[in-house]
């Protein structure tokens, strides 16, 4: 559940042309989310869906551990036949440019094949795909330029980078959507930055591919006013995450956290934390504090309120959030599995009662949903809800 936090970088970059405007001012009235949904999964023919799915990180992007490039030991084809089997509807890839590039900058043709055969499998078991771009390929602006200037280069060399990926995959059919980040604390401090970052990637993956379906990167809940969306557009939606460092990170990342702390249940009442993490933890202020299923509601809801709001109809979907059982796999994390279930079926319940899809963060890493071919409990209860 809680987004990797990183260095940020960016500032405010060229606008668009002047057909796309600030939604708060001159948006169409858009579907109502159920609706827009349907017509989206419908077009042109397709019955691709993007409700439910799961994150594959790792694997193209982020290799840790001395991972390798696309290794089939850490996925494969049999693992989309199992995530098809399982019930999910969509697979979203993170993506390194560092990962897919050459050392001009340039698409690397046979790096990229791992991820054109990632996107057969998928399109053959019925499962859709997210792009997601988590690196940019290495660039260093010119130290001669102002703060400005330097910012708006590596704006450029980006929506450079969102073009020649959209190109590539110009070809590709409805059940190919892009993201134009896996974190925006990565690329931006603020809403402008954010909104200059969304706009220049969206213009130059439209550029290149004009019907693409793009996620918008959202800060967390909290945070989402201000974001920008173009006008009249129903082939775009938002990707949020909830909230960070709250009392449901206290259980959901419980077995991350610094030192042992006694098991949290769901529903349950937070143990005193300020003896063991210390007065200054943010863990320690939700002391006392209740989680459950009311309170995931509650959350979905503010977030579901902001929308109706500000861009009534709009597709929304949570990613990058978790229950984190560790990597390697910490036993001890599984040792409430009731609770974790309970988890995913109060998440499921309230993003289907507030029209909010759902990719959870990751396929086999720290927030994992299998182990050896079978579904873990947070899985089992966000599909058995």
């Amino acid at each position: 559940m809680q987004p990797i936090k990183t260095a940020r970088s960016l500032l405010f970059g060229a606008a668009l042309a002047s057909l796309f405007t600030a939604l708060a001012a001159e948006a169409a009235p858009r579907k109502k989310p159920e609706a827009a949904r349907a017509a989206n999964a419908g077009a042109h023919g397709s019955t691709v869906t993007f409700d439910r799915g799961v994150t594959l990180a790792h694997w193209t992007s982020f290799l840790f551990e001395g991972r390798t490039y696309g290794d089939p030991q850490w996925f494969a084809e049999g693992d989309v036949a199992w995530i098809a089997a399982q019930g999910l509807d969509h697979v979203q890839i993170l993506v390194g440019g560092d990962q897919v590039t050459d050392g001009q900058g340039q698409l690397d043709a046979q790096r990229m094949l791992v991820l054109d055969r990632a996107i057969g499998w998928c399109e053959r078991a019925g499962l859709g795909v997210v792009l997601s771009v988590q690196r940019f390929p290495p660039f260093e602006p010119d130290a001669k330029l102002s703060e400005a200037e330097r910012e708006q280069a590596v704006l450029d060399q980006r929506a450079r980078f969102w073009e020649a990926l959209a190109r590539h995959f110009a070809p590709r059919g409805e059940h190919v959507r892009f993201a134009t980040n896996s974190d925006p604390e990565r690329i931006a401090r603020d809403i402008t930055q954010l909104n200059a970052y969304n706009r220049r990637a969206f213009e130059a993956i439209r550029a290149a591919s004009p019907r693409r379906f793009v996620y918008l990167s959202a800060f967390d809940g909290p945070r989402l006013a201000g974001l920008w969306l173009p006008a009249s557009d129903h082939r775009v939606a938002i990707e949020t995450t909830l909230p960070a460092e709250t009392a449901l990170d206290v259980f959901a990342e419980q077995h991350g956290l610094p030192k042992p702390i006694p098991l949290v249940g769901f529903p349950g009442t937070i143990p005193d934390l300020r003896p063991i993490l210390g007065d200054k933890h943010w863990a320690s202020a939700h002391s006392g504090a209740r989680v459950d299923a009311a309170l995931v509601e509650q959350e979905l809801r503010r977030i579901a309120a902001w929308r109706d709001a500000a861009a009534p109809g709009i597709e929304m979907r949570l990613a990058f959030w978790r229950y984190f059982t560790g990597w390697p796999l910490k036993p001890a994390a599984l040792q409430d599995q009731a609770s974790i279930e309970n988890y995913g079926r109060a998440l499921a319940r309230a993003g289907r009662q507030h029209h909010i899809g759902w990719t959870i963060y990751d396929y086999n890493s720290g927030g994992r949903i299998r182990v050896n071919g079978e579904p873990l409990p947070m899985l089992r209860g966000l599909l058995g809800s």
